[in-house]
């Protein structure tokens, strides 16, 4: 239930505020610590990209919510640096 209603909710940031709004990377971090939690592992880490990747574009590189993401990321994948 609640991993669908994540699912919704970004596609529906997506539509509304475009693919690469903060929003949709927020949503995106949060989905992908539910998945992560779930055991689904290569989809979270997919999850934790995108919203890394939409935080650097949007964030200064020292802002706080760039290492929260990188952190959960280095959590799953033993090649991301939590550091830049």
């Amino acid at each position: 239930m609640a991993e669908d209603v994540y699912r919704q909710g970004l596609s529906l940031k997506e539509l509304l505020v475009g693919p690469d709004h903060p929003e949709g990377g927020v949503v995106a971090n949060n989905l992908g610590t539910l998945l992560a939690e779930r055991g689904h592992t290569r989809e979270a880490i997919d999850c934790y990209g995108r919203a890394l990747a939409i935080a650097e574009r949007a964030c200064k590189p020292s802002h706080p919510v760039i290492g929260r993401i990188r952190a959960n990321l280095a959590r799953l994948d033993p090649q991301v640096s939590v550091t830049t």
